[in-house]
C-alpha cells in the first residue's frame, strides 16, 4: 500500500514479482518447521514510525489524514505489505483509553489495521505468520522510579474493566454498543477489532501438548518452556487456520483475563547484542536449535542484518525512522527477509529469454552457488538438463552434509527418484532454515574448493514459479495450472489420436462403398425374376 501521488509522503516500492516469488519459496519449504524456529524479521515501531518525529511531521504536514493519524497506519500496512514478520508495539492508558504510546492514535485502530492485513492475505498465496509483542507504558508521569508496589497497582488497573466484566466475551456488544463497554484491560479491544480465529492462543498451546488447562505459562521454567512443542508452520496456516501470535513483554498483565496474549517468557528477546553465540559446530547448531523464539532488538546494517539471521536469530530493528524517510528501511528488510536467494532471483521460469527455442533449456530448478573467497552462498535458477553435483544431507542429523560423487542432470532424481548418487544415510536436499544454511557452508568452506555450483532439492517443474521440494509426485498448493513441459507432455497422445482419426476419415473418404456397386446388379434380378413370373389370374 504506497502513498499516492499527491501524498507529501515517499512512495513504498512495489514488492517485485521476484521477491514475491522469493518470500513464498521460502515459506513453503518450512512448512515442516514448529513456528518457534522460523524467521520473523521485524521492527521495534516506536523507533521506525510511531515517534516523536513522526509527530512532527505530520504537524506540520496538517491535513486530516495525518493528523488523525490514517497516513501513520497506512504506511504501518506498506511494512506489513513489504514480509514484515514480527513487531513490537509500546502502548499507554490516556483517560481510560488505550493509545500508541506518545501518539493520538488509538489501539483500537491499529488493529483495524492488523485486521484489513490479515484478511486481505488470508489466501494459500500469501498468508504468513504475524509475532505481535507488546509493551506497556510502566513509568511515573514525572519519570520518576517506579516501585514495586506501585507497579502491583498498574497491574491492578489495567486488569480491571470499566463496565460489567460480563460484557466482555458477549460478541453482541460488537458495533452498537462498543463505547459501552471500553474495557482497561485487552480482552474486549482484541475481541471487537480482530478476528479471534486468526489468533493462536496459550490454551491452544497448553492443549498441543496434552497439559491441563490449569497450566500457567509465566510460571514455567526456562527448560519447560523450550521443551513445548509448537505447532509447524503447516499445521498453523492451513491447518489451524491461525496467523498471529500476541506476545506481552513487560508481566504487566494477568493473563487470565487476557487469554489471547502469551506472556513474554517464552521468547528469548535479546537487546543490542546477543546472548547467544552464532554456531560453528553440529554440537552447537543442535544446541542453539532448541531455544525457541530468538529475537535480536537492535541496529543493523545491510551486512548485519543477514549474518545474524544466518546465525538463527530473528532481527528486530530499532534504526531511527519517521513517517517522512520510513520507506528507506526496504533494502534491509529485504536483506532480513530473503536470506536464501540471490537479488532478483528466482527469475522467472517461463521468461522468453531463459526458455529460448532449445528444447534442452528448461530454467525451472535451484542451484546453490558458494564463493570460498567472501563466503558468499545464494541461490539461483539454473537449466534442469545441466550436469552438477548434488547436495546430500543427513537423515539423522540435519546439519550434516556431504556431496554426491558423481554429476547428474537435475532430471535424474525428477524424472527416477533416484537418490542412488547421495551416499548411504543422506538424501538430496537442501538447507531450509537459516541455521541449515550457515551449516552448509561451513561444510563447503572446509572443503578447501574456490567455488561451488550445486544442485539442491528445489524446482517449479511441475508448476511455473511456484517452488516445491522433491519430484514429479509433489504438486502446488496454490496453483492449478500446469507448466509448458507438462502441458506438452499431456498434449501429445490428444495429438496422436486426433491425427489417426483424421487419416480414418480420409481413407474412408477415397474408399468407394460396396453398396453402392451392387444397387444396379440387384436391380437386374429383381427386373428378370418378374419378366418370369405368370401375369394375370391363373385359370
Amino acid at each position: 500500500m504506497g502513498s499516492s501521488k499527491s501524498s507529501p509522503y515517499a512512495s513504498w516500492p512495489d514488492v517485485s514479482v521476484q521477491e514475491q516469488n522469493a518470500i513464498r519459496s521460502e515459506r513453503d519449504i518450512q512448512n515442516n518447521v514448529t513456528i518457534d524456529q522460523l524467521p520473523y524479521v521485524g521492527v521495534n515501531l516506536r523507533s521506525v514510525l510511531f515517534n516523536n518525529e513522526t509527530f512532527k511531521d505530520v504537524r506540520n504536514i496538517g491535513t486530516t489524514t495525518s493528523i488523525n493519524g490514517t497516513d501513520t497506519l497506512n504506511n504501518f500496512a506498506s511494512l506489513l505489505n513489504q514480509g514484515l514478520g514480527s513487531f513490537i508495539l509500546d502502548i499507554e492508558i490516556t483517560n481510560e483509553t488505550w493509545y500508541i504510546l506518545d501518539t493520538n492514535i488509538q489501539v483500537k485502530d491499529f488493529l483495524s489495521t492488523v485486521e484489513s492485513f490479515l484478511e486481505q492475505s488470508n489466501s494459500n498465496l500469501s498468508a504468513n505468520i504475524l509475532l505481535f509483542m507488546l509493551r506497556i507504558k510502566t513509568y511515573n508521569t514525572d519519570n520518576s522510579e517506579i516501585t514495586e508496589d506501585n507497579m502491583n497497582i498498574i497491574r491492578e488497573e489495567l486488569n480491571i474493566t470499566k463496565k460489567p466484566i460480563s460484557l466482555l466475551h458477549n460478541k453482541k456488544t460488537k458495533g452498537k454498543n462498543e463505547t459501552l463497554t471500553m474495557p482497561l484491560n485487552l480482552t474486549s479491544l482484541i475481541e471487537q477489532n480482530l478476528n479471534l480465529d486468526y489468533i493462536y492462543k496459550p490454551s491452544d498451546l497448553i492443549g498441543d501438548n496434552n497439559m491441563t488447562a490449569s497450566t500457567n505459562l509465566i510460571q514455567m521454567k526456562n527448560t519447560s518452556v523450550a521443551s513445548l512443542q509448537w505447532p509447524t508452520l503447516e499445521q498453523f496456516i492451513y491447518v489451524k487456520k491461525n496467523r498471529i501470535l500476541i506476545t506481552e513483554l513487560t508481566t504487566m498483565l494477568n493473563y487470565e483475563a487476557n487469554p489471547y496474549i502469551f506472556p513474554g517468557t517464552i521468547l528469548h528477546l535479546d537487546e543490542r547484542n546477543s546472548t547467544l553465540l552464532c554456531p560453528s559446530t553440529t554440537q552447537e547448531f543442535k544446541e542453539i536449535s532448541t531455544i525457541p523464539w530468538r529475537l535480536l532488538e537492535s541496529e543493523f546494517d545491510y551486512d548485519s542484518i543477514q549474518q545474524y539471521m544466518h546465525c538463527g536469530l530473528s532481527p528486530i530493528i530499532t534504526n531511527s525512522y519517521s513517517i517522512s524517510n520510513i520507506t528507506e528501511i526496504t533494502p534491509l528488510l529485504d536483506r532480513g527477509i530473503i536470506w536464501s536467494w540471490k537479488r532478483n532471483e528466482p527469475r522467472l521460469s517461463n521468461s522468453r529469454l531463459l526458455m529460448g527455442k532449445d528444447s534442452m533449456q528448461a530454467y525451472n530448478c535451484a542451484m546453490l552457488k558458494f564463493t570460498a573467497k567472501n563466503g558468499s552462498a545464494y541461490w539461483v535458477v539454473d537449466n534442469c538438463y545441466s550436469t552438477r553435483t548434488m547436495v546430500c544431507k543427513n537423515n539423522d542429523n540435519p546439519f550434516v552434509w556431504t556431496l554426491s560423487k558423481e554429476k547428474h542432470k537435475y532430471f535424474t532424481y525428477y524424472n527416477d527418484n533416484d537418490d542412488a548418487f547421495c551416499p548411504e544415510n543422506y538424501t538430496f536436499s537442501l538447507p531450509i532454515t537459516q541455521l541449515e544454511q550457515r551449516s552448509l557452508d561451513l561444510y563447503l568452506e572446509s572443503l578447501d574448493t574456490p567455488s561451488f555450483s550445486l544442485w539442491i532439492n528445489l524446482n517449479s517443474i511441475a508448476v511455473s514459479n511456484c517452488w516445491l521440494i522433491g519430484d514429479r509426485s509433489y504438486t502446488c498448493p496454490y496453483s492449478k495450472s500446469v507448466s509448458k513441459r507438462n502441458f506438452v507432455s499431456m498434449l501429445v497422445p490428444v495429438v496422436v489420436i486426433a491425427a489417426a482419426l483424421l487419416v480414418c476419415v480420409l481413407y474412408l473418404s477415397l474408399l468407394s462403398v460396396p453398396i453402392h456397386d451392387n444397387r444396379k446388379n440387384w436391380r437386374r434380378v429383381v427386373n428378370k425374376i418378374s419378366k418370369s413370373e405368370m401375369e394375370g389370374v391363373p385359370s
